[in-house]
């Protein structure tokens, strides 16, 4: 099964977090993560996405990729954008896209290899809210 058809799949349940766009933009960071993961991790990759509630009532939508691969600086990615040769770049748009689409991102080291996680506000108030 293909990544973004797999990364599709994973999301069916996620309509009820949010609204379409969340669904489409969950799908797209889902995407893009299992995708780097595949071409700059180490086998396996996993998947993972659940909504977490937060304090002040919010919820999020966490997507979580992990590899057996080295982790990613997230600050040295971030000043490559920022540099000027990064428009000429022919490749790394994927974290891009994951940073204009998602409210929070990062990389965590893990035993073996890294977990590169995204997370989406929803609409929907945390479980456990009393607004």
């Amino acid at each position: 099964m293909n990544r973004r058809r797999s990364a599709t799949n994973s999301s069916a349940g996620w309509t009820r977090a949010g609204p379409p766009p969340l669904e489409a933009d969950a799908t797209l960071i889902a995407a893009e993560l299992l995708n780097n993961a595949r071409r700059h991790g180490k086998p396996p990759s996993r998947l993972r996405a659940d909504l977490r509630d937060h304090p002040a009532g919010r919820r999020t939508l966490r997507i979580e990729v992990h590899d057996g691969g080295r982790g990613v600086n997230v600050e040295q990615v971030r000043s490559r954008w920022r540099h000027p040769s990064a428009a000429l770049s022919t490749g790394g748009r994927g974290l891009l896209i994951v940073d204009a689409l998602a409210d929070a991102w990062g990389d965590l080291p893990d035993r073996p290899g890294h977990t590169v996680w995204a997370e989406l506000r929803t609409r929907q108030p945390a479980a456990w809210s009393h607004s």
